[in-house]
């Protein structure tokens, strides 16, 4: 880990699409149950390292992100410090098959090899699309910037942050309201 940021963790749409393959073949180890019918089947249990969240920031930062990549030839970089990897992953899925979760975990889980052939290719391209799905420090985000463009030789365009709020600030721990503020005034510097 050097410069303080996790080059390993920078991740593309194909490496996330790994990710949730290796996360299908153990989902029943990865969720607990909700006890409860209705909920269990509309949530699909919920995944140990989630919390279960009802308002649509992450999809809408995606989407956000994915209309930049798709009008652009720059890349457009998410530091997703409130979805795993595999939630990401799937988000990204149901986006470019326009499928439902439970369809393509199904998908997953059965090996479909043609759900995953449509996952990696076809004509909605994630290619400059990259994801952080760590927690950070606020003053990694232009080190992850750096990196990127040092290493694919292209500019960072657009760098969303999903979730402001859980951003740490070693420079600024004052409560949430200073925190939130103080990162969003340093955010616009980047």
């Amino acid at each position: 880990m050097a410069s303080g940021i996790n080059k390993n963790r920078v991740l593309t749409y194909e490496e996330l699409v790994g990710i949730y393959k290796n996360y299908c073949e153990n989902v029943h180890n990865n969720k607990i149950n909700l006890v409860f019918p209705t909920l269990h089947s509309n949530f699909r249990s919920l995944r140990k390292q989630e919390l279960l969240t009802i308002l649509a920031k992450s999809v809408i930062a995606l989407n956000f992100a994915i209309n930049f990549i798709e009008c652009s030839d720059e890349i457009a970089l998410i530091f997703s410090m409130e979805m795993s990897d595999f939630g990401i992953a799937e988000r990204l899925m149901q986006i470019k098959l326009r499928m439902g979760g439970e369809l393509i975990e199904k998908g997953f889980i059965t090996k479909d090899l043609d759900l995953e052939y449509r996952a990696l290719n076809g004509t909605v391209k994630f290619n400059n699309l990259l994801i952080v799905p760590d927690p950070l420090e606020i003053h990694q985000i232009p080190v992850y910037k750096k990196h990127i463009e040092d290493t694919l030789k292209k500019k960072v365009g657009l760098i969303l942050c999903d979730h402001v709020g859980l951003l740490r600030n070693m420079f600024f721990p004052k409560g949430d309201y200073v925190t939130i503020t103080e990162n969003m005034k340093t955010l616009y510097q980047y």
